[in-house]
Formats: structure tokens, C-alpha cells, sequence
């Protein structure tokens, strides 16, 4: 079994960024979702979609947020998705007081995680790549 550096890991720090990230953008895209809504006088059923947005564009942000500072990018976008879920649902339980819907749990889970990933893997290296011209025209 191979061990994991804990240099792979992205830190405290990382993850407070992440989280600060995700409550900024959320509460942007929450505003401009409503927004949206109301100017389109949309039904309930658009709801969920713009529900959807707002979920998987905030734990993007907060993927991209996690994924600076190098490391494994799967490893962040994993350990960020994750810690997003658990701090999401134990909110969202003591706000609902008891049961939640299997299908809400879904919902959450799935596109935090799917976002979290996406924004580690969006980041871009430290490094630049040169690109060399495929020809040179010589004068």
C-alpha cells in the first residue's frame, strides 16, 4: 500500500479559503439566482435547476480556492468536497430538526463533490509552458 505525503495535502488554511470562497460565491449566486427567477417569473420546477447551479458553482469556487498552492488535485478536490458535505448536511440537520430527504442528501453530495473536483482540477500549475512555433518563417 502506498503511503500519502502529508505535503500532498492541502492544509487548514487551505481548506478556511475554500470554505470563505464557497460562502462568498454562494451567497453571490443565491442573490443572483433569485434574481434571475423572479425577473423570468419562473415556476418551482426551475428552482431545483438554479439550485443545482448555485451548489455546483460554489463548491467549484471553493475547489479552485483549495487547489492553490499545489498538491495532489485529486486529494484536495476530494478532502474539499468532502469537508464542504459534512459542514452542508450537519447545517442542513439541525435546521430541518430531523429526517432529511434521501433525494436532498443526493443533491448535495453529488454536485459538491462534482464541483469541488471540478475547481481542483481547473487550477493551473505554477509552471508556464513555452510553445514553440510549429514553423518560422525566416526573412
Amino acid at each position: 500500500m502506498q503511503k500519502i505525503d502529508s505535503s500532498q495535502l492541502p492544509g487548514p488554511r487551505r481548506l478556511l479559503r475554500a470554505a470563505l470562497a464557497w460562502t462568498i460565491s454562494a451567497a453571490l449566486l443565491v442573490l443572483f439566482g433569485a434574481l434571475l427567477l423572479s425577473l423570468l417569473h419562473a415556476g418551482e420546477e426551475s428552482l431545483a435547476y438554479v439550485s443545482a447551479g448555485v451548489s455546483f458553482l460554489a463548491a467549484l469556487a471553493a475547489g479552485l480556492a483549495a487547489g492553490k498552492g499545489g498538491g495532489s488535485r485529486l486529494l484536495t478536490g476530494l478532502i474539499c468536497g468532502f469537508a464542504l458535505c459534512v459542514l452542508l448536511l450537519t447545517a442542513g440537520f439541525l435546521i430541518k430538526g430531523g429526517s432529511m430527504d434521501a433525494s436532498a442528501v443526493l443533491s448535495v453530495t453529488s454536485f459538491t463533490l462534482a464541483g469541488a473536483l471540478s475547481g481542483a482540477f481547473l487550477r493551473r500549475s505554477g509552471k508556464k509552458k513555452r510553445r514553440h512555433a510549429a514553423f518560422v518563417q525566416h526573412a
